[in-house]
């Protein structure tokens, strides 16, 4: 039995003959009785063969399908809809990919760069993230050390979960709350 966000391949689940069953079943998608001759079965929701769609663009899901908040998506659109993306470019995050944190920001490691001298920056350099930009406070970079030190919020350099990190898929991390990454 699987819960929470899920994966599904191999469609259809379960292919299951209603009319031997004596209690009418209720549909998990449209919420109506299920009097069709099949039905199938994805995770512990029965739905009509007609119902097992994809919430955002409505194509039939017939190979595989994603679960969140009782909807199905394909692949596609729930990789567009709930990604962890990128601070520096908005990009989705693959759950594969190597990762540096600024605070509760993720950015990929080729967007980790100062957004005023575009430098890069790696584990150990001081950095400060203000109002969504990130700053390299190090030193020759005066304009980028100005603009963090007027910042109350000044990090002290990056180490520990802030610097590079994998996400690990299935594992819930600080910044997505209440949802569980899965391998897409």
């Amino acid at each position: 039995l699987l819960t929470g966000n899920s994966h599904f391949t191999g469609m259809p689940l379960f292919l299951e003959n209603s009319k031997k069953k004596i209690l009418e079943k209720l549909c998990a998608g449209c919420h109506r009785l299920i009097r069709d001759r099949f039905l199938l079965r994805v995770t512990d929701g029965l739905w009509h063969e007609d119902c097992v769609r994809c919430a955002a663009c409505g194509d039939a899901l017939t190979n595989s399908c994603f679960l969140r908040d009782r909807k199905l998506y394909c692949k596609r659109d729930y990789a567009d809809l709930f990604a962890v993306r990128c601070a520096g470019c908005t990009e989705a995050i693959s759950p594969a990919e190597l990762v540096m944190r600024a605070g509760a920001a993720v950015f990929h490691l080729r967007c980790f760069t100062c957004s005023v001298c575009s430098c890069r920056l790696q584990t150990g350099d001081r950095c400060v993230l203000r109002e969504g930009q990130l700053l390299c406070a190090r030193e020759g970079y005066h304009q980028c050390l100005a603009m963090a030190r007027a910042s109350p919020r000044l990090q002290a350099p990056i180490s520990g979960h802030q610097g590079v990190s994998r996400w690990v898929p299935g594992r819930p991390s600080p910044d997505t709350k209440n949802h569980q990454r899965t391998d897409v």
